[in-house]
């Protein structure tokens, strides 16, 4: 059963993760939020959710790390995020610059997001899929993972075809694919959306670790669409 408790302990945990790239354990989670409850009470709250399949211990002695479900279920309960006025500023100057859906204009939303969001963005259409921002994994930690960057490769060798499986299913709002959902990767995760630029449905996504800020690029793609729809039509 999932109580208010284990809610808190599994959002508190995830949020650490996301940030630190390390195993969180009990004491630091008492310490970092001042919770009321005891490290010995976290402890056993912990070992629950991991027979729930919701974080996994790495290695003896260390702090737990979420699983997919554990994302999931994170996401479910997560609190909205907001961007800057400055990055909603770069959106609106990217959005209002496209005169057309060629190739050259739509590298230019496809870069400029890759840049707010510190991930590799894609944009897809029937005649181009552009990808920028790889760059950005190696300023992340699990560039050093031989196993993430081998399967990320792979998703972004694949994405054109990858992408055509999914884009009946998406909408204006952003579609959050965890791990190895709808194939992609156990080692990361994929956000994407519809949209409509210059009356052409338009492929617009993110591509990043499984320990990706979830609230933060939720944040961008709304308002990204939210700005096309208003900009461009």
């Amino acid at each position: 059963m999932i109580d208010d408790r284990k809610i808190e302990l599994i959002t508190r945990l995830v949020d650490e993760y996301i940030s630190t790239a390390h195993p969180v354990g009990s004491l630091f989670l008492v310490e970092r939020y001042h919770l009321t409850w005891s490290s010995a009470t976290i402890r056993n709250e912990m070992v629950l959710l991991e027979e729930q399949g919701l974080m996994y211990q790495p290695y003896t002695s260390a702090g737990r790390v979420p699983t997919e479900q554990g994302y999931r279920l994170y996401i479910q309960y997560m609190k909205p995020a907001r961007i800057s006025s400055k990055h909603i500023e770069q959106l609106a100057n990217i959005a209002t610059s496209l005169k057309s859906t060629t190739a050259i204009e739509l590298k230019k939303l496809c870069r400029g997001l890759a840049d707010i969001s510190g991930e590799v963005a894609f944009v897809h259409t029937q005649s181009h899929c552009i990808v920028a921002g790889i760059q950005n994994l190696s300023e992340k930690p699990e560039f050093a993972n031989a196993e993430f960057m081998g399967e990320i490769v792979t998703v972004l060798d694949n994405l054109d075809e990858l992408v055509e499986n999914i884009q009946n299913d998406l909408c204006e709002t952003p579609t959050m694919f965890i791990g190895d959902e709808e194939h992609f990767s156990k080692q990361c995760s994929v956000f994407a959306m519809a949209v409509s630029i210059k009356k052409e449905r338009v492929i617009v996504g993110l591509i990043g670790p499984i320990r990706m800020n979830y609230g933060k690029n939720t944040a961008i793609l709304q308002s990204l669409s939210t700005i096309l729809f208003q900009t461009t039509n």
